[in-house]
């Protein structure tokens, strides 16, 4: 049985060349191995698009599974915090913050720390110290310091009672 030849081209010159040249006979120039196979066998060789979704898909999943356990970690289901029964530090600087803001001449210029770590005591489960400050704008348009110290109450889920707001320069 007579082995079948694979028709190749050159790249270059576009003739027909022997599959066993290294260079073409037609214009001398180095013929690549890779790019003169049977387009047949290239396909074969191909993820079909079926495969190729699949693959994307669960790309998606991992990317979405990652941003969604990042945020998680970063917006309150790491460690916050907060005890079981009861509320969190953070949940009674942003009560201080709005009780505060209320009581501002200029509320839209008012800028608190970026942490509330150090201003905030916890006194029980429900209770919570707030000491800190707010720079703000006053009647004038200049911006002052103020500082604030009040106790945050929690009465249920999502009320409260801010108690003895204190103001001082």
């Amino acid at each position: 049985m007579e082995e079948q030849k694979e028709t190749k081209y050159c790249e270059h010159c576009g003739k027909e060349i022997d599959d066993k040249e290294v260079f073409c006979k037609h214009c001398g120039s180095k013929i690549n191995e890779a790019k003169n196979e049977d387009k047949n066998k290239e396909e074969d060789h191909k993820p079909n698009t079926k495969t190729k979704s699949i693959i994307s898909i669960v790309v998606t999943l991992v990317i979405f599974a990652i941003i969604v356990g990042v945020a998680f970690t970063c917006c309150g289901g790491g460690d916050s915090k907060s005890d079981k029964e009861g509320h969190s530090e953070v949940e009674a600087w942003v009560a201080a913050k709005i009780e505060v803001e209320d009581n501002l001449k200029s509320p839209k210029t008012a800028s608190f720390p970026w942490s509330y770590e150090e201003y905030v005591t916890k006194i029980n489960d429900n209770d919570f110290k707030v000491k800190s400050y707010v720079d703000s704008e006053n009647s004038f348009g200049a911006t002052i310091r103020t500082n604030f110290s009040c106790t945050v109450e929690f009465t249920g889920e999502d009320t409260y009672i801010v108690k003895d707001l204190q103001f001082w320069e």
